[in-house]
């Protein structure tokens, strides 16, 4: 009777334990999808090109940005395009692997691109001084929002062109972003993504703005000496 008992207590225990293990499960993916997200994002390519580049910290030079815009300024378009499309790659990794790790839960995938974003706006290993979330924000929504991608690079590009102000280009193109999850009828959570990279990339350019307003900002064509 006593073995049987035992025999019952350890039974009921493994199941226990299974069902623990099994619900621990989702939310071990989720926190491992998100961590995963904010790592890629923290991963700021302008500071390490330009370190690797001149052994200098980019955050320190023209507008102290780091940033694909600056490292233009200094190093020219061929690093430029290295890291714009470093910066888009690793946001739509970021978004792909937490695609794969929930089989597709778009409300967690779109959780793990708001991380990607974060990271790269506050890397920790940067004393959580980053980048303005622009590149990092379209590699994001390359799988979840394509036609709005679309429309913010059409954006960006003919306001360059217009203005010859990337701050203009970039706030318009956010703000246009988060206007198209709506008029395409996205899911919930993507609408909640655009509005939220619309707000953090407002919030990253409010110098931007401030210059804007009093007739300051720097024209797209110039260039800043390291001194500067």
């Amino acid at each position: 009777m006593g073995n049987l008992c035992c025999a019952e207590f350890n039974s009921f225990a493994n199941l226990t334990v299974s069902l623990n293990i099994a619900a621990a499960e989702p939310v071990f993916n989720i926190a491992t999808v998100i961590l995963i997200a904010y790592l890629l994002g923290s991963i700021n390519f302008s500071y390490l090109v330009y370190k690797k580049k001149t052994g200098k910290d980019i955050r320190t030079v023209g507008s102290k940005n780091p940033g694909a815009s600056n490292i233009r300024r200094f190093l020219g378009w061929k690093y430029y395009l290295l890291v714009l499309i470093l910066d888009i790659l690793k946001g739509l990794l970021a978004v792909l692997i937490a695609d794969w790790f929930t089989g597709g839960d778009i409300a967690i995938v779109s959780i793990a691109g708001a991380a990607a974003i974060i990271g790269h706006s506050y890397p920790f290993w940067l004393g959580f001084k980053g980048g303005k979330s622009v590149a990092v924000t379209i590699g994001v929504f390359i799988p979840i929002g394509f036609w709005a991608v679309l429309i913010f690079v059409v954006c960006y590009f003919s306001l360059v062109g217009i203005f010859k102000i990337v701050s203009i280009a970039s706030l318009m193109g956010a703000f246009l972003l988060a206007a198209a999850t709506f008029l395409f009828e996205y899911p919930l959570p993507v609408k909640l993504l655009a509005i939220f990279s619309l707000l953090m990339i407002v919030y990253r350019h409010r110098s931007n703005i401030i210059r804007l307003i009093r007739k300051e900002e720097l024209s797209y064509g110039t260039t800043k000496t390291e001194d500067e």
